[in-house]
């Protein structure tokens, strides 16, 4: 039952958080043209299906931040990370998935 239950999850999973990466457009360049394609995503296990669809059930606030133009030094890039952090009241998480 619960294997058959994780296949039913990893399928919903797949049509419901899964969108199929489409390549940009042709770059032309004098001597050849190219196509960039962006990496595939990892397979979703049927846990993180789970913990995918909770978060999205609590309606959990999911926010990517992009810092352009960033501060010159360290004290101005600490001031950013400080008002998006809301003075550390948010906790800020980074591409491997490590808080902070």
């Amino acid at each position: 039952m619960t294997v058959e239950i994780d296949g039913v999850l990893k399928e919903w999973g797949d049509r419901l958080f899964y969108t199929p990466i489409r390549p940009r457009g042709a770059k032309r360049t004098i001597t050849r043209t190219t196509v960039a394609v962006s990496a595939l995503p990892k397979p979703r296990t049927p846990t993180g299906v789970r913990r995918q669809l909770t978060e999205t059930i609590r309606k959990a606030p999911e926010v990517m931040v992009k810092i352009s133009g960033g501060g010159k030094g360290m004290r101005q890039i600490g001031a950013h990370l400080d008002y998006i952090s809301r003075n550390g009241k948010v906790t800020l998480e980074n591409d491997a998935g490590e808080c902070h």
